[in-house]
């Protein structure tokens, strides 16, 4: 009897052993392919949009849109009999097989004009029926192993969240390194197809078991039925945290992307540390201390919001610092990671029975994917600006009050000192986000200033831009701000009001692309010069023009050509005769004829990030058919966290072309390289007469960076890009 009952119970512990192993396989292997295609899509189509942040935040919206889908598919599943469901289900993952088509030659260029609806237009038609199935597979085979076993499937959950954790880490740090996108987009079919076999097994498995499964199922509900059903309280929650987290996740990323690079490396992190969040508050309970990360958080953003409202203290403070720039971005990772902490561990604290676990999910999902609208969708329309970032930190922290006040939490044991401590943050919190906000005007003729004043702010897919005014010595300042960057400025008299037409900045007359412009006039005999321009700015480059010159613009965002003709003056006085052409500079170039410029500049910033798919060997080669064979390409590379001069001396020197790289050390360190054909250039810019009256710059020769590789439309290595400290 004793042997009896002991070999039963080994049966049952080897059989839920094996159930347990190969549901954590497919669980895994699902999230890990469905959090691998979206950097990977997101590097192919992100070129097709003028490689703007925004086109990753769309992207993260359809992903949750189809996980909305997936949890719908695995709910309407869940209430059929295991036979339909696994038949169902083996039928719709094997028709999936139909739809698989990601090679980077299917994505066409989109239309720059309607760019949100285009960009989801293709992924819907490329991507929604794989993508969506992917997001079946962690809660249909959760709920198949709640009955196969009858035991809490939360922990597969967990699983899943690691799968596609790895995923998101795999991606930048070693597949994004050392394999084109072509063969990754290979690889990752071949995986779908072993996801399929792998959960066709499991489903002849079931049908086959049907009777026990039945039996089984039928002892469980009996235990089930003193299970409470979820309130509506619960919903709500669900709900709200959810959305919480998914705006702080795509507003971050937003922010982040616009000051450094759109590229799969920086979209990673802050999704891999949003699904850390969810991995450590779904594996214990234990693990989310609501006490210290709710005082932790309050503390965090009481300095995220001083240093936005004095901005002098964060410039004073980074001024006197040689903070590596990995140590900054963890810095506000760190923010983003306690607020997410809080969000997933409370939605983890108001978890149902296992048998409400496909509405949980769905609800998690329609949070989600709210969140994702609001930020993506609502808020372009409604902001002028990225200030749905901030006030869903001012949400956060009305939140954690009403966490601390309804648990009456204690800090140092102390329920008192928590109250004190909380509301005397808030109260900080509230006033910096006041003193951050600019003082808004609508016309510069009789202002006096003693602070920055915005005229004009605007926000649309391709960035938000404000024009401002500003005191410089006895002089106004009208300046062009992207992100937090300046790109472009131009001086006021301000006793008459009327521009001075001078450049300033990145483009003054001792910049890298004055050089450009006088040694190619004196190489030229002062003959007119035929320029282009990727990226219009504010148009200073026009000051360069003379009588009978043509320069040409390429410019991707409506608003910035409205801005750069409306509230400057460099292009209505240059001398040269001015073109404006919309839509993103590469692709424009592909369409058009040989143009035969003498200076070709690639000046186009989203932020302070530069487009990537301006800067590889086919790019070049589309320049060098527009250019004449004795032509410049001059490459404005200024960035605070990417060295990208060696990228273009690279790409250079693999297609038999010289380089110079400079730096200028007048108001900015501005970088740029350019590119050139033959000796003439080198041999002029190093008479006496340059080094004179240029005495600010410097350059040398492009070398070869074995580290960086040359990088191509299929291949990119953003992480041998980063400075170790910001400059």
């Amino acid at each position: 009897m004793y042997d009896k009952i002991f070999g039963l119970r080994r049966e049952i512990l080897i059989k839920n052993r094996y159930i347990w192993g190969i549901y954590s396989i497919i669980v895994c292997l699902g999230a890990f392919l469905m959090f691998l295609i979206q950097p990977l899509i997101g590097k192919v189509i992100t070129p097709q949009y003028g490689g703007v942040a925004q086109v990753w935040c769309l992207c993260i919206l359809f992903f949750q849109t189809a996980l909305l889908g997936g949890y719908l598919l695995s709910y309407f599943l869940s209430n059929l009999s295991y036979r339909v469901q696994g038949i169902v289900y083996a039928l719709l993952i094997v028709f999936s097989l139909l739809f698989i088509n990601v090679s980077a030659a299917t994505w066409a260029p989109g239309d720059v004009e309607i760019p949100v609806v285009s960009l989801l237009a293709q992924l819907i038609i490329y991507l929604a029926i794989p993508v969506i199935v992917l997001s079946t597979v962690s809660t249909t085979f959760q709920n198949w192993y709640r009955i196969v076993t009858g035991k809490n499937p939360y922990h597969l959950y967990g699983i899943s969240n690691i799968g596609a954790l790895a995923a998101l880490i795999a991606y930048p740090v070693l597949i994004e390194p050392n394999i084109s996108v072509s063969l990754t987009l290979k690889l990752w079919t071949w995986g779908y197809w072993l996801l399929v076999i792998f959960a066709c097994i499991v489903v002849v498995i079931m049908v086959l078991q049907t009777n026990s499964l039945q039996k089984s199922n039928e002892s469980s509900n009996d235990n089930e039925k003193v299970a409470n059903a979820p309130s509506l309280i619960d919903y709500v929650f669900w709900t709200f945290l959810s959305a919480s987290g998914s705006i702080l996740l795509i507003s971050f990323t937003n922010q982040m992307t616009h000051d450094i690079a759109p590229v799969p490396f920086l979209w990673t992190i802050p999704l891999a540390v949003y699904l850390l969040s969810f991995v450590l508050c779904f594996s214990h309970e234990k693990i989310y201390n609501r006490s210290f990360f709710a005082f932790g958080s309050l503390f965090l953003l009481l300095i995220f919001f001083v240093l936005k409202a004095y901005p002098v203290l964060l410039r004073q403070l980074l001024d006197k610092s040689s903070m590596p720039v990995f140590l900054m971005i963890i810095s506000n990772l760190i923010m983003l990671f306690s607020l997410l902490m809080i969000c997933h561990g409370e939605i983890y604290k108001r978890k149902p029975d296992s048998k409400y676990l496909p509405v949980f999910y769905l609800f998690i999902a329609y949070g989600g994917v709210l969140g994702g609208i609001l930020v993506n969708i609502v808020a372009p329309f409604v902001f002028n600006n990225y200030l749905e970032f901030e006030l869903m930190l001012l949400v956060m922290s009305f939140f954690i009050i009403f966490l601390i006040f309804k648990n009456q939490l204690s800090l140092f044991n102390s329920r008192k000192a928590a109250k004190v401590y909380t509301v005397l943050l808030v109260c900080i919190i509230l006033a910096g986000f006041y003193d951050s906000r600019t003082i808004r005007v609508d016309d510069f003729s009789s202002v006096k200033l003693d602070k920055d004043v915005e005229l004009l702010a605007e926000r649309n897919f391709y960035g938000a831009v404000k024009v401002g005014l500003a005191q410089k010595g006895d002089h106004i300042v009208l300046y062009l701000l992207n992100g937090t960057i300046v790109h472009g400025a131009q001086m006021i008299n301000p006793i008459t009001k009327h521009f001075i037409n001078k450049p300033l900045l990145y483009y003054s007359e001792d910049s890298v692309f004055a050089i450009a412009n006088k040694a190619m006039r004196i190489y030229r005999g002062n003959t007119p010069l035929k320029i282009a321009d990727i990226g219009l700015g504010a148009g200073i480059i026009s000051y360069y023009g003379r009588d009978q010159d043509e320069i040409t613009f390429f410019e991707i965002d409506p608003k910035i050509i409205k801005i750069a003709t409306k509230n400057f003056n460099f292009l209505r006085s240059s001398k040269a005769k001015i073109k404006i052409i919309t839509g993103d500079g590469r692709l424009s170039l592909q369409k058009l004829p040989p143009q035969d410029y003498d200076i070709l500049f690639i000046d186009a910033f989203n932020g302070d990030a530069i487009p990537t798919h301006l800067l590889t060997r086919e790019a070049m080669k589309i320049y060098l058919s527009h250019i004449k064979d004795d032509g410049l390409i001059v490459f404005h590379l200024s960035n605070a966290y990417l060295n990208l001069k060696p990228v273009i001396s690279n790409v250079a020197m693999d297609l038999g072309l010289n380089s110079i790289s400079f730096k200028t050390h007048n108001v900015y360190l501005v970088d740029y390289c350019v590119v050139y054909k033959g000796d003439w250039f080198w041999n002029t810019i190093k008479q006496p007469v340059f080094r004179k009256e240029f005495p600010s710059t410097v350059y040398s020769k492009g070398k070869w960076n074995s580290d960086i590789g040359v990088w191509t439309d299929d291949y990119s290595n953003l992480i041998s890009a980063i400075k170790m400290k910001k400059q």
